[in-house]
C-alpha cells in the first residue's frame, strides 16, 4: 500500500482552474500519485470551495473533487 498525500488548498483549486498559473502542476500531482492516496482536511476542503459557492458551483466542484478520488471527511 502507497503513502498518503495530505493536500493543501493551493493545489486543489490550482487543479479546479484551468487558468491557475499552476494548473498543470496541479494536474501532474495527481496523475503521478501513483498507489497512493490523496486526501484534504475539511479545513481545505472548505477553503477550495469558497469562490465555487459564490459562483453557485458548489456542486458541480464537490462531485470533481471526488471524481479526482480525493479522500475528503
Amino acid at each position: 500500500m502507497g503513502q498518503q498525500i495530505l493536500l493543501d488548498s493551493t493545489v486543489i483549486i490550482a487543479a479546479l482552474r484551468e487558468t491557475d498559473v499552476h494548473h498543470e502542476d496541479a494536474k501532474e500531482i495527481f496523475m503521478s500519485s501513483g498507489k497512493s492516496s490523496l486526501a484534504i482536511s475539511a479545513i481545505t476542503l472548505t477553503e477550495s470551495l469558497i469562490r465555487p459557492h459564490a459562483l453557485g458551483a458548489i456542486h458541480a466542484t464537490r462531485a470533481e473533487i471526488g471524481r479526482a478520488h480525493v479522500w475528503t471527511p
